[in-house]
């Protein structure tokens, strides 16, 4: 069964035909609406739905919109745009009349030269995926030793293994691990069974997602009992979305949701839950089909038209933040590691004053109020002030329970001890590194 998805399929069919290229009549638009739809009834998973979608095509073309449409290029963005409103994953596009033959008699002359000779696939065939990585834009470890993946598409295994195997090898020895998956519009199943198996136990090949097609087809798809990554089951898991995460990437998403494997955080996605494949239509158009549904054993359907909603819900610009901040709150409440929880402490700070803001009115700032050896903390109105010696007094900016900064400097965090008694005990100066021994309240 094919189940190819966009990103990877587009990849391989080359550049659409130029704008000034695609002027077309109204005959040739009719005929264009009408092999469309056809290939629509003819593929689609759904056989009813796919003919009722054809009438829908049919129906459109005697409009006055319809006859309005000059350009190929103009004609498939209308035509995407109707169709993706009953399934995310139609996409047409115009590459011209000339295009679409020259790339169907490539295609023919690869199936016979494929199976005269049952040699392995051309490699050029995915030079564009090579030059771009095979979609791993970015593999690093971040501060709080946090693994971070970021995925633009998922390339298939077949030539992408070594590439993501080199990029699990590198963030193996991490704490969590971060997942971007915000500009990810899909690709190939067998990435998302690669990435979903590393991080679930070894010995386990656990159905976790079944394909089926309109003539009842069905494959089963099972993680890897033996990964050649190994695997990962207990690290914290968090994956980033977007309404641009789309396909394949958010099967990775609702898959580990679904298992409560992973905390998704960001925007809900796209919600293209149903694979297919490309078809070239004679008349100057390729054409993205959902060809197979997913259904999740787990949930009993998919993610298609509602997408995957996160666990944490947030704008996808600030997902990546929000997803640091679970993590580092994580580290300082769990971990028996001081250093650690040390350092996450440190990161967590300015996270915590955007995402959980900490605002104590005057009559709580009163507990802070004091002599601490040379340094005096007053109220000057609603504003907690700090002057150590004779230098400049500053103000201090609260940003979570106890701790504050210097409205000048982000270089400290002024820590206050047994604050919640209402008369704080010490106060402590901490820097990226370390913090000074308290300094006991004197007055």
């Amino acid at each position: 069964m094919k189940t190819v998805i966009s990103i990877i399929a587009a990849a391989c069919l080359g550049t659409a035909a130029l704008a000034q290229d695609d002027m077309i009549d109204s005959a040739q638009r009719t005929a264009a609406i009408d092999e469309l739809g056809r290939l629509i009834a003819d593929q689609y998973y759904d056989a009813e739905a796919g003919a009722r979608i054809q009438d829908t095509l049919l129906s459109f073309a005697e409009t006055r919109e319809a006859g309005e449409i000059g350009h190929g290029g103009e004609l498939a963005a209308v035509l995407t745009e109707r169709l993706q409103a009953l399934d995310r994953h139609f996409d047409i596009q115009w590459r011209g009349v000339e295009e679409i033959a020259r790339t169907r008699a490539e295609w023919a002359q690869a199936d016979v030269a494929s199976a005269e000779t049952e040699a392995e696939p051309d490699p050029d065939r995915w030079a564009s995926l090579r030059r771009r990585n095979f979609a791993f834009a970015d593999v690093s470890v971040l501060d709080g030793n946090i693994g971070y993946l970021n995925l633009t598409g998922f390339a298939p295994i077949e030539v992408a293994e070594p590439t993501a195997h080199a990029a699990l090898d590198f963030i193996a020895h991490t704490d969590s691990v971060i997942i971007d998956l915000r500009e990810n519009g899909g690709g190939a199943p067998d990435m998302v069974q690669y990435l979903l198996s590393h991080f679930l136990p070894e010995g386990e090949a656990l159905h976790y997602n079944t394909f089926r097609t309109r003539v009842g087809e069905v494959m089963d798809m099972r993680t890897l009992p033996r990964h050649p990554a190994g695997h990962r089951p207990e690290v914290p898991l968090y994956i980033l979305v977007s309404p641009d995460t789309l396909s394949a990437a958010e099967a990775l998403a609702y898959h580990l949701q679904a298992m409560g494997r992973a905390v998704i955080v960001g925007d809900v996605t796209a919600g293209g839950g149903n694979p297919g494949d490309f078809f070239l239509a004679s008349t100057g158009y390729s054409i993205f089909i959902p060809t197979a549904t997913s259904i999740s054993p787990f949930t009993g359907t998919n993610w298609d038209g509602t997408g995957v909603v996160p666990d944490i819900e947030i704008d996808a610009d600030d997902a990546m933040d929000r997803g640091l901040f679970e993590i580092y709150q994580r580290i300082v409440e769990t971990s028996d590691d001081g250093n650690a929880a040390m350092i996450a402490d440190w990161l967590l700070a300015p996270l915590s004053a955007r995402f959980s803001p900490w605002t104590p009115d005057t009559h709580a700032l009163m507990a802070f109020v004091g002599q601490y050896g040379p340094r005096r903390v007053w109220l000057e109105g609603e504003r907690l002030m700090y002057q150590r010696d004779d230098r400049d007094p500053t103000e201090l900016l609260p940003i979570m329970p106890g701790t504050f900064r210097f409205a000048d400097s982000e270089d400290y965090l002024i820590d206050f001890l047994g604050y919640e008694t209402g008369r704080a005990e010490a106060l402590a100066l901490r820097v990226e590194g370390g913090m000074t021994a308290p300094a006991p309240r004197s007055d």
